[in-house]
């Protein structure tokens, strides 16, 4: 339909012909107590209104008021695949962006939506190695259509991000190309909802500040820093919507251990109803050798076992400083403490630790009597996969923030 616009400064363009896209931009109507009139409007039968302006629009006399209801749209991005050996082969991938909805149907025609793509840009899956910008297959076209599609051939893991205009404001999509994990795990495969454990996992690493130094954030009456273990549960979420990490603020968590309580396994902690824990996670955020703030005991130098230092400067009763623990080796070989142990055999539940070594490790219950049994490993960050080209080509890709 097109509108006339009545007691306003107006200067946003018309609606064109009638049944064209629309062109009027609302933010350009300023003025007190403005109304939006409907003018002419097409008739039930396509002959009453076409679109080159040859037949004449049923006209309303005297002015009515209209209600303009927003649709809103999102800019979405898929793969034509989106697991790849990349220590085998290279694939060329294309990636398409697409809105959600993309039409509107009125009187039973559908009108698709449209947009335009500003940027496609590739991030491999170490954020710190050089972005790579869109090459000649992904220039993004002039004008409008209802889908754009990017070709592009990545030679690691990574994130394909799209920009573009679409519902009238910029909006950006991303999806992440990435090898399956072995050995194999259901939750660390969940392709249907673009590996969002991995994403998840990688958050909760962040969340535990593994760049800072052992001594940030800390004073005497707040022994916690910055760098911690952080602790949480990983969540199904229900109707198939992938996974969610949902931390809890442990205020005794320390780089070197966290409290997980039951009450964060509760339905009153899920992140929206319905959804199932699956897993207990934490932070291991110290790297091989560094030293630990807060654990609970340490052997001093004659062999007798005494509290470990609980911030730098801890001192004993004689003015003495207490003992620090360094951070163990973890890797596909090692990993998780006896308390972790623990925690699998009492809750039975997996147990994620991820390291900042680099590793993502899952404990399960080994069932066979012994504390410590097989657990599975995964290189996820730059440190473990420096170990080995395939690593580092199939390291897990961080999430996209806008």
């Amino acid at each position: 339909m097109n509108l006339s616009v009545i007691g306003a400064v107006f200067n946003g363009g018309n609606f064109g012909f009638c049944g064209q896209a629309q062109q009027v931009n609302i933010s350009k109507i300023v003025g007190a107590n403005v109304k939006v009139m409907r003018g002419p409007a097409p008739y039930q039968w396509s002959y009453d209104c076409d679109p080159w302006g040859n037949a004449v629009c049923h006209t309303v006399s005297g002015s009515q008021s209209v209600r303009l209801r927003p649709v809103p749209v999102a800019l979405k991005e898929k793969a034509s695949v989106q697991v790849v050996n990349f220590a085998a082969t290279t694939t060329p991938v294309t990636f398409t962006g697409f809105l959600n909805p993309d039409s509107l149907t009125v009187q039973g025609g559908r009108q698709p939506f449209t947009f335009e793509v500003t940027s496609w840009a590739w991030t491999g899956a170490d954020s710190t190695r050089a972005t790579v910008t869109s090459g000649p297959t992904c220039l993004y076209p002039s004008g409008v259509a209802p889908t754009r599609k990017c070709v592009f051939t990545p030679q690691e893991a990574g994130r394909m991000v799209v920009s573009g205009f679409a519902g009238g404001y910029t909006q950006t999509a991303s999806i992440s190309i990435q090898c399956f994990v072995n050995p194999a795990d259901f939750i660390a495969n969940d392709t249907a909802n673009d590996f969002s454990a991995r994403a998840e996992l990688l958050e909760a690493l962040g969340l535990a500040n593994p760049d800072s130094s052992p001594t940030a954030g800390w004073n005497s009456s707040n022994p916690k820093g910055w760098k911690n273990e952080t602790p949480g549960v990983l969540w199904k979420l229900p109707n198939g919507g992938g996974y969610q990490f949902v931390p809890y603020d442990d205020p005794s968590s320390t780089a070197c251990h966290a409290n997980l309580p039951q009450s964060a396994f509760d339905a009153s902690a899920a992140p929206v109803p319905g959804a199932i824990p699956v897993a207990g996670v934490h932070v291991h955020p110290s790297q091989w050798f560094e030293q630990m703030y807060g654990c609970d005991s340490a052997y001093n130098t004659k062999g007798v076992l005494v509290r470990a230092a609980q911030f730098p400067g801890d001192v004993d009763e004689n003015g003495q400083p207490r003992p620090t623990i360094r951070q163990s080796k973890e890797d596909a070989t090692y990993g998780g403490s006896d308390d972790d142990w623990r925690w699998v055999e009492s809750n039975g539940m997996p147990l994620f630790i991820m390291t900042d070594y680099g590793y993502a490790l899952r404990l399960d219950d080994p069932m066979t009597g012994s504390l410590r049994g097989p657990h599975k490993a995964w290189p996820v960050g730059r440190l473990a996969a420096a170990e080995s080209p395939a690593a580092r080509k199939c390291s897990w890709v961080k999430k996209y923030k806008s």
